[in-house]
């Protein structure tokens, strides 16, 4: 998060696309975007060119982080950064200045529903954790419990089938 926020200037409501795999990057650079208080927008990598660019152009989209770039295919205005290259944060630990409001944006995401035309989807802070934490309370998970993510990367299932485990310590 304090790379983001140094490097880039990402900020509280700044939407920041991920064109990456599910993975470990995918996973930290959801937190640190949610730390920030900035809205993840998954990129899925099947989706052709110009429904990426729709989609960037409908989320008004700052920066795209990318384990693969797309960037030169997309002619887009958004600033292109390959996570390999997003480097260590300044010392000093987690900056005090960030603070966050738990009803701003955490999660935008695309359905095209009949349309085709892209329809963004917001998710806010406060939904998604109160989310996890009933799923926590209501339905623990057992010792050992390993979980499956099945969900397409741009349904908010796919976000609580993925951070529910992880953040509860166990394995997905």
């Amino acid at each position: 998060a304090i790379v983001l926020d140094f490097q880039h200037s990402i900020t509280e409501q700044s939407v920041v696309g991920l064109f990456m795999d599910r993975g470990p990057n995918f996973a930290a650079l959801l937190l640190a975007c949610s730390r920030l208080g900035a809205q993840a927008l998954p990129m899925p990598r099947e989706y052709p060119p110009h429904r990426l660019l729709a989609i960037l152009q409908s989320a008004n989209v700052r920066l795209i982080l990318w384990e693969e770039s797309v960037c030169g295919e997309l002619k887009t205005a958004a600033e292109c950064v390959s996570v390999a290259s997003l480097g260590s944060p300044p010392p000093g630990g987690p900056d005090s200045r960030i603070s966050l409001d738990p009803r701003a944006g955490g999660l935008v995401l695309s359905s095209s529903g009949s349309t085709g035309v892209p329809k963004l989807i917001a998710r806010s802070q406060v939904s998604f954790y109160h989310r996890l934490w009933y799923t926590w309370n209501e339905i623990p998970f057992a010792q050992g419990e390993q979980c499956l993510q099945k969900s397409h990367i741009t349904t908010t299932h796919s976000f609580y089938e993925m951070m529910e485990p992880l953040l509860a310590g166990q394995t997905l």
